[in-house]
C-alpha cells in the first residue's frame, strides 16, 4: 500500500509541476500579446499626435493669413479713400 501512496504522490507532484509550467507559458504568451498591443497603440497614438501637430501648424498659418488679409483690406480702403 505504501508503494501506491508513493506513486500517487509522485504522479500528483508531476501533475502540479506540469500545470505550473503550462500556466507560466500561457502567462508569458499573454504578456507578449499585450506588449504587442501596447506597442501598436503607442505607434497609433504617436501618429495621431503628429497629425494633430501638423493640423495645429496649419491653423496657426491660417491665423497669420487672416491677419495679413485684414491689413491688406485696411490698406485697400485707405488707398480708395485717397483717390
Amino acid at each position: 500500500m505504501t508503494e501506491a501512496i508513493i506513486v500517487a504522490i509522485i504522479t500528483a507532484s508531476a501533475s502540479v509541476i506540469c500545470q505550473l509550467l503550462i500556466s507560466a507559458k500561457t502567462k508569458k504568451e499573454s504578456d507578449i500579446k499585450q506588449a504587442v498591443k501596447d506597442k501598436e497603440f503607442t505607434d497609433r497614438l504617436t501618429h495621431i499626435e503628429e497629425r494633430l501637430e501638423q493640423h495645429n501648424n496649419y491653423a496657426e498659418k491660417l491665423g497669420d493669413v487672416a491677419i495679413a488679409l485684414a491689413k491688406m483690406q485696411k490698406d485697400i480702403e485707405y488707398l480708395k479713400g485717397r483717390n
